[in-house]
């Protein structure tokens, strides 16, 4: 079976469908009255913004109405994107920056500024929490909002079950290359996120003001996939493969045939696939 790369870009404009179900509306309508009584205009700051998706949900639901807004991702290609599909908003209403750099690069470079709202959507858990939060929050205004969705909490699954034991010694290998992960010569990452988060906030400062899950649960429908949501899943598989290919104590045939068949299962529209995930809004106090 012939597999296909993994197109970065590709991969989070086929996330949009699944993130917009799975944003959990408690925790969006909390940052949605908060907005509401927020000073205007806003300063806002999105830091791994990717293609834009969370900036153009934002724009559709009128949150960035006389808004100020950066977005800094460093990987040009996802910029590229994220200027195309926000070309159209009329710079009156609002006005967007895009910029290229390194998240901590960027909040080192802009110490003495500060944002009405920080959003990070699915980045948190690609970082170390001890070093990251204080220096998120920092960023922020005294009474300044934060936004925090799609962040993984510990758990996947696929169904239909193949080999539950080995599936299960898979996923703990996987949970491990994220608790393991190095960049820079730094930690990067965590496979609970989403509960960590709950501790390390408030002790950095923050109020969180709500919290609830986030699940991604992609499944077939009438024998298809919604939009492009089967590359989706394609890039789950992808990285997984890629995460645990020579990794410590993994079966390297093993693996092979459990990627076969579920790639087999994918490709009959049989694939599902389900990851726990929490959103967090809240206030930085300092």
């Amino acid at each position: 079976m012939n597999t296909p790369r993994f197109d970065y870009q590709r991969y989070l404009l086929a996330k949009r469908t699944v993130d917009a179900r799975s944003f959990n509306m408690h925790v969006w309508n909390s940052l949605e009255k908060a907005l509401a009584s927020a000073s205007h205009p806003l300063r806002v700051l999105e830091l791994g913004a990717g293609v834009g998706s969370m900036a153009a949900r934002l724009l559709d639901h009128g949150l960035l109405n006389r808004a100020e807004c950066t977005l800094v991702d460093e990987i040009p290609e996802n910029l590229t994107v994220a200027k195309n599909s926000l070309n159209a908003v009329d710079p009156n209403v609002t006005q967007f920056n895009v910029v290229r750099e390194d998240a901590y690069s960027f909040l080192e470079s802009k110490r003495g500024e500060k944002w009405d709202l920080l959003i990070g959507h699915a980045l948190l858990d690609l970082l170390d929490l001890n070093f990251a939060i204080p220096r998120l929050l920092a960023s922020l205004k005294l009474g300044g909002l934060f936004y925090f969705p799609i962040n993984y909490d510990g758990l996947s699954t696929f169904q239909p079950e193949v080999d539950a034991e080995f599936e299960s010694k898979i996923l703990a290998a996987y949970h491990r290359t994220m608790d393991e992960r190095v960049v820079d010569g730094k930690p990067s990452g965590d496979s609970k996120t989403g509960r960590h988060l709950l501790t390390a906030l408030p002790a950095a400062g923050a109020e969180i003001l709500a919290t609830g899950s986030s699940d991604w649960i992609v499944r077939p429908q009438h024998s298809t996939y919604p939009a492009d949501e089967a590359y989706f899943l394609e890039c789950i598989l992808l990285t997984v493969e890629g995460a645990l290919k020579n990794f410590p104590g993994s079966d390297q045939n093993k693996l092979k045939d459990w990627l076969e068949v579920r790639r087999t299962q994918l490709a009959n529209a049989q694939l599902v696939y389900i990851a726990h995930q929490l959103d967090v809004v809240g206030r930085y106090r300092g």
